[in-house]
């Protein structure tokens, strides 16, 4: 009877030195750093990340980019045109028209005349679309047009471009001429671009 208590110790001791060697195991495989891990200091600021470099950046890896993002810590910024100001041009310049007879029409030229009308841009942007109307004699009419499209309202005849000539360039002009059949040879009068005096 004196033997049993002896044989019960080395059982107590093998049973315990497991116990420790799991609480170890389970301790060490629990902590909150992970393994091999140090715990941040105490009391000090976090470093930052350079940037695209953390763990949840997405860096351009534009270099513009990131040289904005340094002068922004810094507390400094360069200052760049706006793109409203780069791309601004200047505003379109109202456009002129000149008249001039270039012919007569039937024998002698007594029964009409040809008319051209020089539309020109003195400005440098292309100008798209106009109008032109002029005061014809009593009695004259509008026979045809080489350029534009016409029309006629008792004496004032509206001339307007035909498609694909509506653009004026800058610095440039463009012309049509049209034929009147009169018996009086007189020239247009009362000419207006756009509501404004040829010329």
């Amino acid at each position: 009877m004196t033997d049993r208590p002896r044989l019960l110790r080395p059982t107590v001791a093998v049973g315990l030195a497991v116990l420790a060697v799991v609480l170890l195991v389970v301790l060490w495989a629990t902590r909150p750093y992970g393994p091999l891990a140090l715990p941040p200091p105490s009391g000090g600021h976090p470093v930052p990340n350079p940037t695209g470099t953390g763990p949840d950046a997405t860096g351009s890896g534009d270099p513009a980019a990131a040289s904005a993002a340094a002068a922004t810590v810094s507390g400094t910024h360069t200052a760049r045109p706006s793109a409203s100001r780069a791309s601004s041009l200047p505003a379109p310049a109202a456009l002129t028209a000149a008249y001039a007879t270039v012919g007569g029409a039937g024998p002698l030229g007594l029964t009409g005349y040809r008319g051209r009308l020089t539309i020109s841009n003195p400005g440098p942007v292309t100008v798209t679309g106009w109008t032109v109307t002029v005061n014809l004699p009593s009695g004259a009419t509008v026979t045809a047009a080489n350029g534009a499209g016409f029309s006629q309202r008792g004496r004032t005849a509206t001339f307007r471009p035909a498609t694909g000539a509506e653009s004026v360039p800058g610095h440039g002009s463009v012309e049509f001429t049209f034929d009147v059949a009169s018996v009086l040879t007189d020239a247009p009068t009362d000419c207006a671009i756009d509501n404004h005096p040829c010329g």
